[in-house]
This record gives C-alpha cells, sequence and structure tokens, in this order.
C-alpha cells in the first residue's frame, strides 16, 4: 500500500499506527517505517519534513517518549521496565531523550504523580506539572509538558536551580538504576569527598578550597583500608540539595566528608564533617583555625581522623606518606594548586601551558618541590600526546622533570604514574609503562587513574581484554568521569560491541554535555555499527546545540562526510567550502580540506576538478611533513593524495611509509589507521587484491572498521563487484 495521494493529516495517523505497532522493537526505524508505509527512506523523510519539519528518526523517537509518558502515569512498571517497552534499548539513553523532551527524567514524574505533585490540566492540550514542595515563583519551578495531541512548541521554564537539581538527579538516576554499579558492601569504608564550600572574600580563591579538598582525597588514596570515590565524581554534586543518604546512595558510598573553608591574608579556618551516609547520622566535625603555613598539618590531621573514626587501619609506610609535607613555600604551593585547577578543565591545549607556567613558577620559588616537578611533567606528556605541540623536545622535558623529582624524593608514589605516563605517550614502550602504573597503584591504592591508565596502555598494545576490563574498573571507581565514560564507550565501540558502547556514550553526554570529542566518537561508532548515517546525523544536531560543536573541526568534517556518503556531492562540497577550516586533525589523522573536496569530484566523474584540489591539499601537507618528518599520519595522508594525482609509485611509497613509522606491533590503534590508509591507496591505485588482503586483515579484529561502512563509502565502491569482497562479507555484524 502507498501514500501518495495520502493527505498530511492521514499520512501522519498511519505512520503513527505503524510506529506503535513496532513500539517495543528497538531496530525498529526510518528504514523499517518506511518499507511498512510501502514507500522509499527518501520519500518519507521528504514527505514527514515537509509536514512536521522533523527528521524521521525524530518522529519515531517522539511517539515512543509520549507512550512512555503514558505508561509512566499508570505507575505499573519501573522506567528501565517503561524504557524497554517503548523500544529504547539502554535505559540511559530513554532518560536522555525523555528529558530533552519533557525537562525532567522519567523517574521525576512518576515521583511526582506519587506525592500529588503532577497536576494534569486539559485546558489548551498542555499537560501543567508544578512542584508543589517548594514556594518559588511560578516562572521558576514550572515545567510544560506538550501532550500527544498538542502541535505547539514544547515550553519549558525552569530556574537555574531546578538545572543544577536535575544534573544532580541524573547521577543519582543512573546509580539507582544500575548505571553505575558500584554498591557499598556492608560496612566497607567506602567514602566520598564533597567539593568544599569557598567562604573566603577573596573573589579568585575557589581553586585554594578545591586544592585543599584534592589533597585530603589525595592522603584518603594512600589509606588501603578506604575505597574512595575520585573527585570527578564528587564534583557532581557540588552545591546539591541532595540529602548526604541520597548522596551516598548515588556514589555508592558509606560515608560523606563535607566541608567549607576561609581564607583570610595569613590565616585560614577549615571545618569539616562526617557523615554516616546510610543513616544520614553526624559521626564527627572538626573546626582548624590555623595559621595557612599549617595547611599540610591539617590535611594529614582530616585523613588520620576520619581514619580514626572508621576504624580504618593506617600502615607506618601509609602514615609517613600523609604526614610527608611537598613544600614549605606557600607562595609556591598557591601556584601548584592553580596549576592543578587548569589541568582540570577541559582537555585544552591553553590549559595545559597555563598549568605548565604554574607548575614552573612553583619550582622557581621552591626548587626542593618534587611533587610539582611530577605534574610539571605529565603536563608535557598530555601536550605531546594530543599533538598541541609533537616536537619530541617535549620528552626531554618530561624526563628532566621527573629526574629531578627522583633526585628529591624517590620514594614520592606519583613518580610512578609519571614515568607510566613517559613511557606510555612518548616511548610506547608498553611494558614498563604498565610496571610503573603498576607500581603506583600499589601506593595510591583504589586510584581509578591506575586502573585507567593501565587500560589505555592494553588498548595501543593490542590486549583488547585487559582494556576492556580495566576501563571497567576505573569507571566503576569513578563513575562521574567523561573521560572514564568515553574512552570504555571508544573501546567497545573498536571492538564492535556496539550497545554497550552507545550506553557508555550516552552516559559521557549526560556527564558533560558540551565535551564535543562524545559526540564525535559515537557519530563514528554509528556509521560504523548502522551503516547510514541517520543516528550519526542526530547526533551531530544534539553536538551542533552547543557553541563547541558548531565551531569543532572534526564536527565540521564528519558533516561533510556524511553528505558525501548519502550522494549529496555539490551539498557536502558547499559546505566544505563556507567555513575557513582548513585542516582537520586528531592522533589518528591529518587532513586538509582540499582533499575530501577532491575526493568527492573524483567520484562524481570530473578528475580536472579532483584534481586541481589534490594538488592544493599536497602543496599544503608537503610543507607541514618538511616541518614534521616523523609523522606517520602526513606520510599516509600524502599518499592518498599522491593516489588522487595518479603518482602510484609515490602513493605507495608513502602509505607503506605510514605502516613502517606506526606499526599495528606497535601501536595497535593508530598502526589500524595506517593500514587502512594503505588500504585505501591500494583502490585508488587499482591494486584491489592488495586492498582486499588489507582489509581481510583489518576486518577480523577490533578496529575502526566495518563491512557496513564500507558499503557506505563511495570510495570502497571499485571492490564491491569483486568476488574476494563479497567473501569480506563473512565479517557483517547480524
Amino acid at each position: 500500500m502507498t501514500f501518495g495521494n495520502d493527505s498530511g493529516k492521514e499520512l501522519l495517523a498511519r505512520l503513527t499506527q505503524i510506529t506503535l505497532e513496532n513500539l517495543d522493537n528497538e531496530n525498529f526505524g526510518g528504514t523499517e517505517l518506511a518499507a511498512n508505509a510501502g514507500m522509499s527512506i527518501s520519500t518519507l523523510n521528504r514527505r514527514l519534513h515537509k509536514i512536521t519539519s522533523k527528521p524521521t528518526c525524530q518522529f519515531i523517537r517522539e511517539i515512543r517518549l509520549q507512550k512512555a509518558m503514558e505508561l509512566l502515569m499508570q505507575q505499573t512498571y519501573t522506567a528501565s521496565e517503561v524504557a524497554y517497552r517503548v523500544g529504547f534499548g539502554s535505559p540511559a539513553y530513554f532518560s536522555k531523550c525523555f528529558h530533552d523532551l519533557y525537562g525532567f527524567p522519567p523517574g521525576e514524574a512518576v515521583k511526582r504523580m506519587k506525592e500529588s505533585a503532577l497536576s494534569v490540566s486539559d485546558k489548551s492540550n498542555t499537560t501543567h506539572v508544578t512542584n508543589a514542595t517548594e514556594n518559588a515563583a511560578e516562572d521558576e519551578n514550572t515545567v510544560y509538558v506538550k501532550s500527544p495531541e498538542s502541535k505547539r512548541p514544547l515550553l519549558v521554564a525552569v530556574s537555574m536551580g531546578l538545572i543544577t537539581l536535575i544534573i544532580g538527579f541524573a547521577i543519582f538516576y543512573l546509580i539507582r538504576k544500575g548505571e553505575f554499579s558500584y554498591q557499598p558492601i556492608g560496612h566497607e569504608r567506602s567514602i566520598a569527598v564533597l567539593p568544599f564550600k569557598n567562604l573566603s572574600s577573596e573573589d579568585d580563591s575557589q581553586y585554594f578550597a578545591d586544592g585543599t579538598m584534592e589533597e585530603i582525597l589525595n592522603h584518603l588514596f594512600r589509606i588501603g583500608d578506604f575505597r574512595v570515590i575520585s573527585r570527578t565524581t564528587s564534583e557532581r554534586f557540588r552545591d546539591s540539595k541532595l540529602s548526604a543518604t541520597e548522596i551516598a546512595q548515588s556514589m555508592g558510598v558509606n560515608y560523606i566528608l563535607g566541608g567549607s573553608i576561609r581564607k583570610q591574608g595569613d590565616q585560614v579556618r577549615i571545618t569539616v564533617q562526617l557523615v554516616d551516609g546510610k543513616r544520614d547520622r553526624h559521626l564527627w566535625s572538626e573546626n582548624y583555625d590555623r595559621q595557612l603555613t599549617d595547611i599540610f598539618n591539617i590535611q594529614s590531621e582530616i585523613a588520620e581522623n576520619i581514619a580514626r573514626e572508621l576504624k580504618a587501619v593506617i600502615t607506618p609506610q601509609e602514615k609517613i606518606l600523609i604526614k610527608k609535607v611537598p613544600t614549605e613555600n606557600m607562595e609556591a604551593y598557591n601556584y601548584y594548586l592553580i596549576g592543578n585547577d587548569y589541568v582540570w578543565r577541559t582537555i585544552d591545549s591553553q590549559n595545559y601551558s597555563i598549568a605548565i607556567s604554574m607548575y614552573s613558577k612553583a619550582i622557581e620559588l621552591d626548587p626542593e618541590f618534587a611533587l610539582a616537578y611530577v605534574r610539571l611533567a605529565i603536563c608535557h606528556a598530555h601536550i605531546y600526546w594530543h599533538h598541541f605541540d609533537h616536537d619530541y623536545d617535549r620528552a626531554k622535558k618530561s624526563k628532566e622533570a621527573i629526574d629531578e623529582a627522583i633526585r628529591l624524593d624517590p620514594e614520592l608514589p606519583e613518580i610512578h604514574m609519571a614515568l607510566g605516563y613517559y613511557n606510555y605517550m612518548y616511548l610506547l614502550d608498553y611494558q614498563k609503562a604498565l610496571e610503573e602504573f603498576s607500581l603506583a597503584e600499589a601506593r595510591l591504592r583504589n586510584h581509578p587513574e591506575c586502573f585507567f591508565m593501565k587500560a589505555c596502555v592494553y588498548r595501543r598494545a593490542g590486549d583488547w581484554k585487559s582494556a576492556r576490563e580495566n576501563f571497567l574498573l576505573a569507571y566503576k571507581l569513578d563513575p562521574g568521569s567523561t573521560k572514564f565514560a568515553l574512552n570504555t564507550a571508544e573501546t567497545f565501540s573498536l571492538l564492535g560491541e556496539f550497545r554497550q558502547s552507545e550506553d557508555f556514550f550516552n552516559k559521557a553526554s549526560l556527564l558533560s554535555p558540551i565535551f564535543i570529542e562524545s559526540y564525535y566518537l559515537k557519530i563514528l561508532m554509528y556509521l560504523k555499527w548502522k551503516g547510514n548515517t541517520v543516528e550519526a546525523r542526530e547526533t551531530v544536531n544534539e553536538a551542533l546545540k552547543y557553541r563547541e560543536g558548531a565551531i569543532h573541526p572534526l564536527i565540521f568534517e564528519v558533516s561533510a562526510i556524511m553528505d558525501f556518503y548519502d550522494g549529496y556531492y555539490q551539498k557536502a562540497i558547499s559546505f566544505l567550502q563556507s567555513r575557513d577550516i582548513q585542516i582537520m586533525e586528531n592522533q589518528d589523522y591529518y587532513h586538509h580540506k582540499s582533499f575530501h573536496i577532491a575526493n568527492i569530484y573524483r567520484v562524481m566523474g570530473k578528475p580536472d576538478l579532483a584534481g586541481k584540489y589534490y594538488d592544493s591539499a599536497r602543496v599544503s601537507l608537503e610543507a607541514t611533513l618538511g616541518k614534521n618528518p616523523e609523522d606517520p599520519r602526513l606520510y599516509s595522508s600524502l599518499g592518498k593524495i599522491y593516489a588522487g594525482l595518479g603518482m602510484k609509485e609515490q602513493a605507495l611509497a608513502f602509505g607503506k611509509k605510514g605502516v613502517e613509522l606506526m606499526p599495528v606491533e606497535k601501536e595497535a590503534a593508530r598502526g589500524l589507521c595506517r593500514l587502512e590508509d594503505l588500504a585505501r591507496i591500494y583502490v585508488m591505485t587499482g591494486e584491489y587484491q592488495e586492498a582486499i588482503n588489507q582489509l581481510d586483515y583489518l576486518l577480523s579484529g577490533p578496529g575502526t572498521l566495518s563491512v557496513n561502512l564500507l558499503l557506505l563509502d563511495p570510495l570502497w565502491e571499485p571492490l564491491l563487484v569483486l568476488p574476494e569482497f563479497q567473501a569480506l562479507k563473512r565479517y557483517q555484524a547480524d
């Protein structure tokens, strides 16, 4: 049955009915809806957009969510059960989508119903939800939810205070539903330190309060009897209105330490309170009024008093570490804390550079400050690793700082962390890096960073099983870390475990909506998994809600590539030419915009225009290679450009040079990227059997490629008719 002559109203009614009939099928999407409606997906997309101004995936999702609201109102099913009944494979993603549409998580609707705080009005086809427990102004605590019958836009008017509450509830909701899997066991000495309130009159002193809280946290990490939640998770509860019991339950701990700090001149007052989170019972509190120079003794005393109250055993070695004073120079310590504050911000070249300046200033004031040398070494490693400055001089600076820290304090556990980073990020010596991170773990006990870094090393070494285990363990210890959730998601994607990957990507986005790398990697996951651009485009739209997404070069690049995949060639070219973004790069690739334009003209059968843009990209990359002669990405990219220009000999030589500089045996993740580029060069130069051989290897294990992605990308099209390519379909996921 077709709908060529249907009115818009009739078509919508029929499409809605088809969707409702397939509601519990999580794999039911635009392609399936089009097939059931008797039309092509392109026709469906065009007609739906004309009627509703919505993409097909959004149309289906909103029907699912409207039905979800009905089921929640019945109070028969849990939010997780409702998620599966309306076709969401992930409760976390269901929660995010529900919140995006209605303005609060699904569990909140049920709670408000139970408290009779949810009033339903039929006026204006709108469901009116009020928070009856607060006496704030209506425009600050009122949420208007579009009913299924209403065609007017959703109006959500929420105060900033309520937004904060919802963000806190998001983590609380995830843990209650089992998304944060760690639960405290009996009388386990598990503790979280909440961000200290800054009561100082100095406007720029928040870093001092945060730094003091972090140092107390680090002391607790040194006590083997404790399981300590990391700062990233605790940070989610800054200024939270939740009770101590709710926070403890949310983080899966038995005890909560809160506090405040007031710094005035050379005086400091620190107030701390230890609470039994299971019983919401005060256990111990103390006020410390001291000279600022006594800050390290205060931090040690707090850790020891907590251990005493919870009857934890502190070994003699642990006590030495806790009592250790990092510096006698308070001005140096001040710069050190400022450096830490910048490191805690987003992964950014400027933040790391400022941190380096602060650590260097601390060292200048106190040349005996070993911990500042350690932090300095790790910052240099990050700048090198993320290609902010890939000059190997960074390695020299890191090693000099580590050597100085060893000379000053060879027993400092953090030195092993710095050595782990050095061996991992500079030398790619995975065995040595693992040894150093394990030594740090033995002294810092359940510090999640140790497990996380071991997972990163295992992934680069190609030990995927160990990488998976350690990423999950790190996430369990610090479920509020966007970095941990994101890397776990990426690992699942490389392994082809897409549903788990999607779940962790959703967690990462929920924890940090403006961390754009989460969206970018999720887009790549969907392209690899689905072999179409539907969910990937939806994810691009999520990223574009934020300024950071709108200006991000990799979001710009992948948006154009998806137009290329879908056959919108001129649109892709116009989009690429519309922005003043020339280079798109990450650890894996280095692409010039002209290279993508040339590829599109090549597929369009316009060799003259393709050659023009390939040559433009060639000039730029050859100049860059001259300055960075050891960068394997540049050899691979130039190999593809030479192939486009018909320079077969140079293309193959450069593609193989990229592989030689970064072989899989040396680095599993980036090594696979070099092999993929070589396979592309083989296709572009007509060496089809060589390309098939490379693809056979790449598809046989974890990586970024899939059969679905090969079928989507027009650049692989010459292989599709070959019998040997049909044999590769044995790797196609069900």
